[in-house]
């Protein structure tokens, strides 16, 4: 589930950033609790829309830089898969300056138990890992192979 958060993001940055822009993806250990943040330089938000971003189906103005696509369930999934962790989400940015989410999540100890009684997805490995890609960067591959 952390995964898709962190690809979600990623994609997102992705997508709203400039030519040549820059992301950067950061963990932090701060002992009792971990923090990422994925930080682009891209378009930003306007202030007026960062209290509904993780509103499931808002999108923010679309016509800042690209017709992005998408459903606008991202950003809502991200806040559910967070707190249901025990974790909070939240977002910082400026218009034409770039955004940068942050989550935190508490560290927790798990058994050897639990981990044996994960469910395995019948794809494995770097086929598993491939395809999750494809899914989650889909749109943008689509949007630059249809331009070359």
């Amino acid at each position: 589930m952390i995964e898709r958060v962190m690809l979600n993001l990623i994609s997102n940055a992705i997508k709203f950033s400039n030519p040549n822009g820059e992301i950067y993806v950061n963990v932090y250990d701060l002992v009792d609790r971990v923090e990422v943040t994925v930080k682009d330089n891209g378009v930003g938000i306007e202030k007026g829309n960062l209290d509904k971003l993780f509103d499931r189906y808002y999108q923010a103005e679309k016509t800042l830089f690209r017709n992005a696509e998408g459903s606008g369930i991202g950003l809502s999934l991200i806040k559910s898969i967070i707190e249901m962790h025990g974790g909070k989400v939240g977002v910082e940015s400026e218009l034409n300056k770039g955004s940068t989410f942050k989550f935190e999540l508490p560290v927790k100890s798990i058994n050897e138990d639990c981990l044996r009684q994960e469910t395995k997805p019948n794809i494995s490995g770097d086929d598993k890992k491939i395809q999750m890609l494809r899914i989650e960067f889909s749109d943008l591959y689509y949007e630059y192979a249809d331009s070359e």
